[in-house]
């Protein structure tokens, strides 16, 4: 049976050690009696008791003190040790005389790494230990010092285990990375967020940290604790969820773990666009998709709103027509089903696209494709020669999967460029839709903000601010166009799309 010890430290009473020794002036003085300074102050130490090998010269204590009503007058407060007539003991601090109560004792490393602690009653700790906190303190006059038990803190050892909170003192930990990845369909979505559940148990099976964590896209640096048993971690994003056990010695500072997952990709199936007028949206486009049984598109339909009809007509269809699996061209129809144009794609011997010949009507244009790689990321250079001996050269960086800037240079002498910025979503049309001479649906994720330039001819209005709206799964849902003039700023008019899947 645990021998009883008293806890109320009465000051009227003669002590035993005396600190006539210390020098009062390197004192810590804390607040009085009802947690404010003032008054005359006893000076004070606390005799550690318990079996400790330590350096003192390296280590320093760190209390929590409250008054009678309960209040913190003293969190964290940092103390030095010394030995006296062979007892370790902290360095003086001053109180007013009052009752006060001490509900934290920590001895630690100047680095902060934790050596011993006082335990509280009731805790794992204390039943190894003969005085727990709360140590009573009733403070008079003279000067004292008072006894408080610590144990050392080994490294399976919790702020738990001594009756703390989770912050009681600093325990092991390993930084790892973790981070989130999809893939959709054949696309990778490797820096995205997600919401990442931390669950840690200690040897006893016990949930002692249980949160809930937003992740960034990209790696998110997290703190896990080397004394807990187990982690679970719980990753959720898109109506996706991935789970894995992290053991104890399984893991160590700079790992990085990547969460997620695979789903199939949503298809397009039908694109509205509106036109806002006099407050009011009106219909303006419409594009209808459709599937070949493996999934792949084989027909784009689209209508369009004209001066001398209500209803949207029926403006040109696109046809795809695959080979090996890969898109080989797509044909051009009007709305009688005749042939106007067609695109052909041309691929590398590693299956990329280097070659494409575009025809409309009576213009033809032929691109050729080079990619390279700069400190910026991929780039892609395309080169065009018009039918009528002009040539146009277009430059275009990605980086992670998206085209992040671009610049065109035509040899007549008109330049264009701008730098974009992406959401964290998916971009409908990625992987999906026909692709176009221009690459336009090369990014993965939806742009949402453009700083564009212009030398030689500019267009009457640009589109400057965008606005999204998303389901479930991460896929735009309805989608707002901002438009202005790009000589006088002057917002002009606004557009909203809508997605159907």
């Amino acid at each position: 049976m645990k021998q009883f010890v008293t806890k109320m430290v009465s000051f009227a009473v003669a002590i035993a050690l005396s600190l006539t020794a210390c020098d009062k002036k390197d004192d810590v003085v804390l607040p009085g009696e009802g947690g404010k300074p003032g008054g005359d102050k006893t000076s004070i130490a606390l005799q550690l008791e318990g079996s400790l090998n330590l350096d003192i010269n390296s280590v320093e204590a760190i209390i929590d003190l409250q008054d009678n009503a309960g209040r913190l007058i003293a969190k964290g407060q940092k103390l030095g040790l010394l030995m006296k007539e062979g007892k370790l003991q902290t360095s003086n601090f001053e109180l007013a005389p009052g009752t006060y109560k001490l509900t934290r004792l920590v001895v630690q490393s100047r680095d902060g790494q934790p050596k011993a602690a006082a335990a509280m009653t009731g805790s794992e700790k204390a039943a190894i230990t003969a005085i727990d906190l709360p140590v009573n303190l009733a403070i008079e006059k003279a000067p004292v010092v008072a006894a408080a038990e610590v144990t050392p803190i080994t490294g399976q050892d919790l702020p738990f285990s001594f009756g703390y909170d989770r912050d009681g003192f600093q325990v092991q930990q390993a930084e790892v990375f973790i981070k989130g990845a999809i893939k959709v369909g054949d696309v990778l979505y490797d820096n995205i967020p997600g919401e990442l559940r931390l669950i840690g148990f200690d040897s006893k099976g016990n949930v002692v940290e249980d949160q809930r964590i937003q992740l960034v896209p990209g790696a998110n640096k997290i703190s896990l604790t080397l004394a807990y048993s187990k982690y679970q971690l719980v990753y959720s994003q898109w109506n996706v969820r991935d789970e894995e056990v992290l053991e104890s010695g399984k893991f160590k500072s700079g790992d990085t773990i990547v969460l997620g997952g695979e789903k199939a990709m949503k298809r397009l199936k039908l694109m509205e666009d509106f036109t806002e007028i006099m407050g009011t949206y009106k219909p303006n486009a419409r594009t209808v998709y459709t599937y070949q049984a493996n999934g792949k598109l084989s027909q784009t339909t689209y209508f369009q709103k004209k001066p001398q009809s209500e209803e949207l007509q029926l403006t040109f269809i696109r046809k795809g027509f695959y080979q090996d699996g890969k898109l080989d061209h797509v044909d051009l129809l009007d709305a009688n089903n005749v042939k106007v144009g067609y695109t052909n794609y041309f691929y590398d011997a590693n299956g990329k696209l280097s070659n494409m010949m575009n025809k409309t009507y009576d213009t033809e244009i032929t691109a050729a494709v080079d990619y390279s790689v700069s400190s910026e990321g991929q780039v892609i250079d395309i080169s065009y020669l018009f039918d009528n001996g002009n040539t146009m050269a277009y430059q275009m960086t990605f980086s992670n999967g998206n085209k992040i800037a671009d610049r065109a240079q035509s040899s007549t002498g008109s330049t264009e460029g701008g730098t974009y910025s992406y959401d964290n979503s998916i971009n409908p049309f990625h992987n999906v839709l026909f692709e176009d001479i221009y690459l336009s649906n090369a990014s993965r994720n939806n742009k949402v903000d453009m700083n564009k330039g212009y030398g030689g001819n500019i267009p009457s209005a640009v589109e400057y601010k965008t606005e999204y709206t998303y389901d479930a799964d991460g896929y735009p849902v309805t989608l707002i166009r901002y438009y202005k003039s790009p000589a006088t700023g002057q917002f002009l008019y606004k557009t909203k799309t809508v997605f159907t899947y």
